[in-house]
């Protein structure tokens, strides 16, 4: 296992046992964020995280953050300057959270009406088909 692997499963087993993050800003204020997911891209790790106390005026917004070791061994969370890292990265986190959503999904449900169709994969025609409101027209 590479270590940046070791380092997303140990991040993951944490966060999953609190979802709440804290973290301290330059200007030693600390943040409260809850945890929406960790990621690895290009041998990296980031983790996304939405502020647990958004103001009031803003909608809710997803902060993406690189994770670092630093010398002590101590993880270190880094603001992404680069803005095509920043798009490439999200465009992973939004792909990964479609999937993410789509294996969530019954087969035998869609749009929380039971079906009777039995394709699998292939649109049989019938009016219930669920292949069929897959398929763009």
């Amino acid at each position: 296992m590479s270590d940046d692997q070791a380092m997303l499963d140990a991040l993951e087993e944490s966060i999953e046992q609190q979802t709440v993050v804290e973290l301290t800003d330059d200007q030693g204020r600390v943040v409260r964020f809850r945890f929406v997911a960790a990621l690895e891209h290009e041998e990296k790790t980031y983790v996304v995280l939405a502020d647990l106390e958004p103001a009031q005026d803003s909608e809710d917004e997803l902060v993406l953050l690189r994770v670092e070791r630093d010398d002590d061994g101590e993880d270190r969370y880094i603001m992404l300057d680069d803005e095509e890292e920043l798009q490439t990265v999200f465009e992973q986190y939004v792909a990964c959270s479609m999937q993410e959503a789509l294996e969530g999904l019954d087969d035998t449900e869609f749009d929380g009406e039971e079906s009777d169709c039995l394709c699998e994969g292939v649109c049989c025609g019938g009016d219930d088909c669920r292949e069929s409101k897959n398929v763009l027209h």
